[in-house]
Formats: C-alpha cells, sequence, structure tokens
C-alpha cells in the first residue's frame, strides 16, 4: 500500500511543479498538457511496479539456484573427502579445526572443513568439543574471518574407531 501513497505524493509534486513552471515561464498549460504529464507518470509507474515483481522473481531464483550449487558442491565435497579426509581425521581425533587445516596444507578454506566436519557431527561421528559455530550462515569469505580465532579451540572427537 506504501508505493500507492508515494504515487499520490508524486502526482501532487509534479502538479506543484508543471504550475510552477507555467507561472514562471508566462505559458499557459492546458488541462490536456496535465493529462499527458500524468498519463505518461502513470505508465512509468506502472512499468516500474512490474519491473519490480520480474526483478524480484528472478532475484529469488538466482538465490535458490546458487544455494543448490552450493548444496551440491557440498554434497561432492562430502563424497570425496569421506574417502580422504575424513578417516585421517577420526584416526587422528581428537584434533582441532586449526590442526586439521594445517595438516591439509590449508587447501581447504576453514568453512568448508567445518561445513564438512559438521555433517559428520550431526552424523553422530564426530563430536565437537567446545565451540559451536554457525558458519553456514555467512559467505565464505566472512566465515573464514569469524572461524579463525576460535579453530583452534574447536577440538574434535571421533566416536567411530578407525585403525
Amino acid at each position: 500500500m506504501m508505493w500507492l501513497l508515494w504515487q499520490l505524493v508524486s502526482y501532487v509534486v509534479v502538479a506543484i511543479v508543471l504550475m510552477l513552471l507555467s507561472n514562471t515561464l508566462n505559458t499557459p498549460l492546458y488541462f490536456w498538457h496535465y493529462m499527458a504529464v500524468f498519463g505518461i507518470q502513470t505508465l512509468l509507474f506502472i512499468m516500474m511496479f512490474v519491473y519490480k515483481g520480474w526483478l524480484g522473481n528472478y532475484l529469488q531464483k538466482s538465490i535458490d539456484n546458487a544455494d543448490l550449487v552450493r548444496e551440491q558442491a557440498l554434497n561432492e565435497m562430502y563424497i570425496l573427502a569421506s574417502d580422504s579426509i575424513l578417516p585421517d581425521i577420526h584416526a587422528n581425533a581428537p584434533i582441532s579445526l586449526q590442526a586439521i587445516h594445517k595438516r591439509y596444507e590449508s587447501q581447504l578454506k576453514l568453512a568448508s572443513l567445518q561445513r564438512l566436519l559438521q555433517k559428520e557431527v550431526d552424523a553422530g561421528r564426530l563430536i565437537l568439543d567446545q565451540y559451536q559455530i554457525e558458519a553456514e550462515i555467512l559467505p565464505p569469505e566472512f566465515a573464514d574471518d569469524e572461524l579463525t580465532p576460535y579453530a583452534n579451540e574447536m577440538i574434535y572427537k571421533s566416536l567411530v574407531a578407525y585403525s
């Protein structure tokens, strides 16, 4: 409803500007001049309103696609990690997030490691000893910065016996 109020306010502002312009330039503006200006203004408003809806749908679709791609990448990363990284982590547990990060020579971001290990925690194969940080709500660039101070205190203990 706010959009309608702003449209009405803009009609009043345009009418005042047209009257001031007419008085300043001493040019008579007829009724059809006003109607033409308000008609064009209404068309622009309708186009903006339609475009706003289209843009909202487009952005939501883009967000949904990005979420789907991120989830697929995480699932693929988890499949690869379950064959290579996770058995090593279980064998060397208890181990901190920072130690895991250094062990793999910083090939994975802290946020990615935390997400992989969080899947193991959710599955009941690992226990996070101290800090539970919801890094998945942040973009990866910011999540790494937020995780860095806590990475040494985030100790993961395995519930799976690997030899």
